[in-house]
């Protein structure tokens, strides 16, 4: 029998993973910072504090304090109790050295049986929808994540690209992060478009992003010490801003941030 991913996740969550820290100021800079990926989500949804949001497997709930500490309500779900319990720490350290009480609201649940009166103008994850290779399953989410959507509101999605050049070798040899007993889709930009078109969403625009990352990992030495550094930053300065089509920015990027809306 196929096991659940998101039970496998708690498996593999519960015995590590998703321990972030907050010590010092230095950390909760960094916390605070608004990175790449952040400010393309809030740039093509238009949202700003004090939007609400909801994250679909939270985990150490680190995109959860990023957001409240730069003023939006949020709340988010996991299955695990023990990693729950490790966001619930990290979120204590960021108050006790921002000296803030954050708006965070942490739920255990499966997020497929969850029931909440709540709406968000933004229901979002990252690498969750991915590993249900069921297309049905994929659908539920989406009508589940539509649910707990305001109207007008936004889906984001960040996702592995499936695309990418290291692609393949990514699968074999489980770099990355790639693990075969929680194996992905091969998302394009147009595939993951497309669900959330099904799904009836407006507005649906699909973001190449963090090019040339997949090196970082490359086996060998040379690309992933020497290459890497350099055509990474050249390249996530110079391609965001290229008209490049979809087919070819897809080829080149990490990871792949899709956007949606729900209908007025």
């Amino acid at each position: 029998m196929v096991m659940d991913p998101a039970e496998q996740w708690s498996i593999n969550l519960t015995a590590g993973g998703y321990e972030h820290r907050c010590q010092d100021k230095d950390d909760l800079k960094q916390i605070k910072r608004l990175g790449s990926a952040w400010r393309r989500i809030l740039g093509a949804t238009r949202l700003a504090p004090p939007a609400s949001a909801f994250e679909i497997g939270c985990g150490g709930a680190r995109n959860l304090a990023k957001l409240a500490l730069n003023g939006f309500s949020v709340g988010g779900i996991d299955l695990s109790r023990a990693v729950l319990a490790r966001a619930k720490q990290f979120i204590a350290e960021v108050e006790s050295v921002s000296d803030v009480r954050l708006n965070i609201e942490l739920v255990k649940d499966d997020f497929f049986n969850f029931q909440s009166e709540k709406r968000y103008d933004l229901v979002y994850h990252y690498g969750v929808v991915e590993h249900y290779l069921d297309p049905e399953r994929r659908a539920e989410f989406w009508r589940k994540a539509l649910e707990l959507t305001v109207a007008g509101g936004w889906i984001a999605s960040v996702v592995p690209c499936g695309q990418h050049l290291m692609r393949p070798m990514t699968r074999e040899r489980e770099l990355l992060g790639y693990r075969h007993e929680l194996a992905e889709i091969d998302y394009s930009c147009s595939s993951h478009a497309e669900e959330l078109e099904r799904a009836g969403m407006v507005n649906i625009r699909a973001l190449p992003h963090s090019y040339f990352f997949f090196l970082s990992d490359h086996p060998n030495q040379a690309v992933r010490k020497v290459l890497y550094p350099t055509i990474f930053v050249i390249g996530n300065v110079l391609l965001p801003w290229l008209p490049l089509p979809s087919s070819v920015a897809e080829k080149l990027a990490h990871t792949l941030i899709v956007v949606g809306q729900k209908p007025e």
